[in-house]
């Protein structure tokens, strides 16, 4: 009995002061307390697009297989975008881009943080509806004929095929005095890249450059133009939403409703890292007022 009870003691001794060893080395912590959690990360906002670069990628299906291709994208000055796509099996039909999913390339990381994140790579469409809603849209003839009637009918016969309210519906804009002197007429973008920019003057202060497009909601996000540059040099890039555009009605132009001058004191940006909103918010008035939010200010 005393030789089982030498044995024991020992290893009694050896497992408390291990323990006693292991408990000094972690950190005290109070009673009562959690261990906070590792800071969450934050999620950088979605980089736009550039509209002209959109122009004949593939659309897909879910299976990599190639339903058509973007031949032109329609703008409305409610900011909703409609792609013209050519099908496979023939005819041009418009699809809501808000129905299709971007697949964009990597990138590197921005070398200047100032300027924001870069402008997206878009490599091509997936249509994940049912292709057989595809195969049925209605055929336009020409993009430049579609109106905004005939929108609302892509709208609602792609809703079908997803169960619930169109993604895009048509919203009333703000300004209904913009609205009546665009007319409400869809743009196509091809047709509106190049268009001259005038001032409210009348004056001419550059060309429309390209549109940005928000990839998250396949939305219009602005109107890009360009000002003050000589042969495409020197020039700065504004942005501007579509509704405060005015159109002349032979469309060869475009009027901002602000001044010359008024454009000279802003920074502008660079198209390879086009911000997600927009630089000139102009008032009901035309008066140039600041944005909520500006990327490269």
């Amino acid at each position: 009995m005393n030789t089982l009870r030498i044995a024991i003691l020992p290893a009694v001794a050896l497992g408390l002061l291990t323990g006693l060893a292991s408990a000094q080395d972690k950190p005290h912590k109070p009673e009562g307390t959690t261990s906070a959690p590792p800071p969450a990360m934050k999620s950088a906002p979605a980089a736009s697009a550039r509209g002209s670069q959109l122009v004949d990628l593939d659309v897909l299906d879910s299976a990599g297989k190639k339903l058509g291709e973007v031949k032109d994208l329609l703008a409305q000055d409610s900011g909703d975008l409609t792609a013209v796509i050519e099908r496979d099996g023939g005819g041009l039909a418009c699809v809501p881009l808000s129905a299709l999913a971007p697949k964009t390339r990597a990138q590197e990381p921005a070398k200047d943080a100032e300027k924001g994140a870069a402008t997206a790579d878009v490599e091509s469409f997936t249509y994940t509806g049912d292709a057989t809603r595809l195969a049925s849209a209605e055929v336009i003839a020409d993009p430049a004929a579609v109106d905004a009637a005939a929108l609302e009918r892509c709208r609602a016969h792609f809703a079908k095929s997803a169960g619930s309210e169109p993604a895009s519906k048509p919203a009333e804009p703000k300004d209904k005095s913009a609205a009546v002197a665009t007319g409400g007429k869809p743009v196509c973008v091809k047709k509106l890249l190049g268009t001259d920019v005038k001032d409210s003057l009348g004056e001419d202060i550059g060309d429309v450059k390209d549109v940005a497009v928000d990839l998250g909601r396949g939305q219009l996000a602005y109107v890009v133009v360009s000002t003050g540059g000589v042969m495409g040099m020197g020039d700065k890039l504004h942005g501007i939403a579509m509704s405060r555009l005015v159109r002349a009605s032979d469309g060869k132009s475009v009027s901002l409703p602000l001044s010359k001058d008024a454009l000279k004191a802003l920074k502008g940006f660079d198209i390879d890292h086009l911000p997600t909103s927009p630089d000139l918010s102009v008032s009901a008035t035309g008066d140039l007022a600041k944005p909520a939010t500006d990327a490269n200010s």
